[in-house]
């Protein structure tokens, strides 16, 4: 890990300390939990669209700069929560209700009702993502979301291998990991830590220093 501390240093320095990402990730992950809050489990179609996109909503700099973009973009999770996926949502709207709402109000151990989610696979469209996004939302300082782009980069940055297969005891132990070695380790707050992960994958794939 320690060959991955200066470029997070920098990463945080250029980017994910400065006001400009922290502030719109945080506003538009309370936008995300007023919409739960209020409506989980009764989501219109346009209540869905609107959660998925606070739930993707970042402010970036523009690529290899530190100079910010001047609007706000849907990227945070790449593919995720837009295009194809976001309307496989829309049409398995009623069940994907139905699953937000348990995962909203859960209390306690996700596991049960995390490996009933990805077992039933009724939401098509949802993938890792979504329940744990749901998650994320509701203990940000305990759960971090899961895709493979963000197990692939924490794989790099602790040169283990994580499990891919969907089920819960994967999940906890990538999240485990996520709070071990960037959490606790480096102090990182839970907005920081899909993008610093994100620019790790980035950074070994191109064999670029960023």
């Amino acid at each position: 890990m320690e060959n991955w501390r200066e470029l997070i240093r920098q990463v945080r320095r250029d980017v994910t300390l400065r006001d400009e990402f922290l502030e719109v990730r945080a506003h538009a992950e309370d936008g995300a939990r007023m919409l739960l809050n209020r409506k989980a489990g009764a989501f219109t179609q346009n209540d869905l669209v609107t959660f998925l996109r606070f739930c993707n909503t970042e402010m970036i700099p523009r690529h290899n700069t530190r100079d910010f973009r001047k609007k706000e973009t849907c990227t945070r999770f790449g593919p995720l929560f837009v295009g194809r996926d976001r309307q496989l949502l829309l049409q398995s709207l009623d069940v994907c209700n139905y699953w937000i709402d348990r995962l909203w109000r859960l209390h306690g151990d996700p596991t049960e009702t995390l490996d009933k989610f990805w077992a039933c696979n009724q939401v098509a469209g949802a993938g890792t993502g979504l329940p744990t996004m749901v998650l994320y939302l509701k203990e940000p300082a305990v759960f971090s979301v899961w895709l493979p782009f963000l197990t692939s980069a924490l794989s790099i940055l602790t040169k283990k291998p994580f499990p891919s297969q969907r089920t819960a005891q994967n999940y906890l132990l990538y999240t485990t990991a996520v709070n071990d070695e960037l959490r606790q380790a480096l102090g990182l707050r839970p907005q920081e830590i899909d993008y610093i992960l994100f620019r790790i994958g980035r950074a070994k794939d191109s064999r670029q220093k960023y």
